[in-house]
């Protein structure tokens, strides 16, 4: 079986954000981060981030163990 990266980044409202504005736009950068690793072939993206309590969490497979891990926040 592939080893599973599960990215868990806490949602964070952007700097400046005004009310009434959606506070993570930054979501959308990090999905096409994913995207052009994917691109590259240095990971596959196993399924669609999605918010979850305090985190925004992503997972990625596909990949030898460190090829995810940079991939991954630090």
């Amino acid at each position: 079986m592939a080893d599973i990266v599960e990215i868990h980044v806490p949602l964070t409202p952007a700097a400046g954000t005004a009310p009434g504005i959606y506070p993570f736009p930054w979501i959308g950068q990090a999905e096409d981060l994913l995207v052009e690793l994917e691109d590259e072939g240095a990971v596959e993206v196993y399924d669609d981030g999605e918010e979850c309590g305090d985190f925004y969490i992503s997972l990625i497979t596909g990949a030898n163990e460190a090829s995810l891990l940079s991939a991954a926040p630090g």
